[in-house]
């Protein structure tokens, strides 16, 4: 195991002058496994009714959302299908497979904003209440529509820079269909601030680090880099720390692979949920307007509400084992 650094509390971070290439200025072929990742259902099933409420919120914002030909439904609209759509199905369901990719961006602010640093396919098969969630390597060499051979993590900001009929969302779902041969009929995406303030507005999350690492490659957003170290054991993390122990891409003690980045990926979202399940949140309606908010400001979905509330009402019946 690594010693850390002295001069670096387990919490702290400190900046050194290497400079970092922007990563839209480079494309390395390189290419890596897909796996299949298992996530915690119940995290996931939190995310997906956070984004309902981020709609209804949204919605009676600004009175109206927009679906992907353009046409524009009004609030009282969505509340009808809400209303009456206990029968209706998701795109999807006919087929026994609704497919939703899950996008994690940079935002405004950050060195490639819309990049994807995250990308997951989540899978739900109906017949037998299975959900599974597929992870793409950001690194992947696709076939980008006017581009040729880039890093798929670039669809998304490339789609937004030529205007892609529905957005750089709808041209990354593309991508990603065609890359893996089926239909994906929805898109959810959130930014690092709006990942961040979730976390903060519940008090933080309690993680538990299987073994200390440490990572002198960690992003700034002035294209430098800067050294992060995680301590060994259970620790309660602030939303900026949880962003970083996410992310981090280059960590010794194996902490450096897709895989490792994975399972922590999993710790911040089933503490996350631990959060939002406690009585502390449930019971504070400053907290969920807060959270809303959050998501509301960082975060884009295609799913209509009544949609949405769908799809929860169907990964609620999920056992945890499946």
């Amino acid at each position: 195991m690594a010693t850390p650094p002295p001069h670096l509390h387990p919490t702290e971070s400190s900046l050194t002058i290497q400079p970092r290439v922007s990563p839209a200025a480079t494309f390395p072929r390189r290419h890596h496994r897909l796996r299949w990742s298992l996530l915690s259902l119940s995290g996931i099933v939190i995310i997906l009714l956070g984004l309902a409420g981020w709609i209804g919120y949204r919605a009676i914002a600004v009175v109206n959302t927009k679906k992907d030909g353009g046409q524009r439904v009004s609030f009282f609209q969505q509340l009808t299908h809400l209303v009456t759509a206990s029968n209706q199905q998701l795109q999807g369901e006919n087929d026994d497979r609704v497919n939703i990719l899950l996008l994690g961006i940079g935002g405004p602010g950050h060195d490639g904003p819309y990049l994807t640093d995250t990308m997951i396919v989540a899978s739900y098969k109906p017949s037998t209440r299975q959900l599974s969630l597929l992870s793409i390597p950001r690194d992947l060499v696709v076939n980008i529509p006017g581009y040729d051979y880039r890093k798929i993590n670039n669809v998304l900001s490339f789609g937004r820079d030529i205007k892609y009929p529905g957005g750089g969302e709808t041209l990354t779902t593309k991508v990603v269909s065609d890359l893996l041969g089926i239909p994906i009929q929805y898109y959810a995406r959130v930014d690092f601030k709006g990942f961040a303030e979730v976390i903060d507005q519940v008090g933080g999350v309690n993680v538990t680090v299987d073994q200390a690492f440490t990572d002198s490659q960690y992003p700034t957003e002035n294209y430098g880099y800067q050294t992060v170290w995680f301590k060994a054991g259970p620790q309660q993390m602030n939303g900026d720390l949880a962003l970083k122990y996410s992310r981090s891409r280059h960590g010794n003690n194996g902490e450096g692979s897709d895989f490792a980045r994975a399972r922590r990926q999993q710790k911040v979202i089933f503490g996350l949920k631990e959060r939002l399940l406690s009585f502390g949140t449930l019971v504070n309606p400053k907290k969920i307007s807060d959270i809303l908010g959050s998501l509301g400001s960082h975060s884009q979905t295609n799913m209509e509400v009544w949609e949405m509330a769908r799809l929860a009402q169907l990964v609620s019946s999920i056992k945890s084992t499946d």
